[in-house]
């Protein structure tokens, strides 16, 4: 009778154990405070939105800037219905999000291959020349910037913001090379970068409204690297719950 009832004891609370871990689960998937490390590794992102964000969280970011955004009907790729005023200058926005890591950094494990990337990159388009542009444009670029040629001219420039050696932390640092184990990247370090701003020339034709509009100028930002760093806890999360729901 003893051994029954402890039994059923530790049977109940294992079952509380595993609501608990579940309703943990369900509440870190929602909320919008999960960690991320643009900051903590001096990177740069668009506004006030992070790498890694899913669409709902990336829109609720923007609150109070008064962008609306729009799929263009290519999977992952958002962007605004008008031009936004960003750093003094209009732009045409464009968003690009992915629901698997492998798209953005395609030499990663399956496992961690599988998890979400979020957002990943951001596009502006502009009809400014060069010369404003780079102005407009100086802090976000820095003193490190590197020229972009094309055919023995120099059409832009591009500053890496987190090259995988700037990472000093020791937890964050940790989870990368989690994230890069027997990966081409772990045998790359020395080249791999997490984040880049870049800015160049272009000849973009877009159409709006079935009206065509040529974009002199364009804003890359990419976060790749650190939409995946961003949402291992996320991955690390969603592994457990599967081994505990058994898929």
């Amino acid at each position: 009778m003893k051994t029954s009832k402890k039994v059923l004891a530790i049977s109940s609370i294992s079952v509380f154990a595993l609501i608990g871990l579940i309703c943990l689960i369900v509440m870190f998937y929602k909320s919008n405070d999960y960690k991320q490390y643009t900051d903590d590794l001096n990177g740069i992102r668009f506004l006030k939105s992070d790498w890694g964000m899913n669409v709902d969280e990336t829109m609720a970011s923007f609150k109070g800037e008064n962008i609306g955004f729009s799929s263009d009907g290519y999977a992952g790729i958002y962007e605004s219905v008008d031009k936004r005023e960003v750093n003094g200058l209009n732009a045409k926005i464009e968003m690009y999000f992915s629901k698997d890591a492998l798209t953005v950094m395609p030499y990663l494990r399956e496992e961690v291959g599988k998890g979400v990337a979020g957002l990943h990159k951001v596009v502006l388009y502009f009809d400014e020349d060069m010369e404003t542009f780079q102005k407009a444009f100086e802090k976000e670029l820095g003193e490190d910037k590197t020229p972009i040629e094309k055919d023995g001219e120099v059409i832009g420039y591009t500053s890496i913001k987190v090259k995988y050696n700037d990472i000093t932390d020791k937890k964050i640092k940790e989870k990368m090379d989690e994230i890069i184990k027997d990966s081409q990247y772990e045998q790359n370090k020395d080249e791999l970068y997490l984040n880049s701003f870049n800015i160049e020339k272009t000849d973009k034709t877009k159409t709006n409204n079935k009206n065509e509009q040529v974009y002199n100028t364009k804003v890359v930002y990419e976060g790749n690297g650190l939409a995946v760093l961003n949402n291992a806890d996320r991955i690390m999360l969603r592994d457990v719950g599967n081994i505990i729901i058994g898929n």
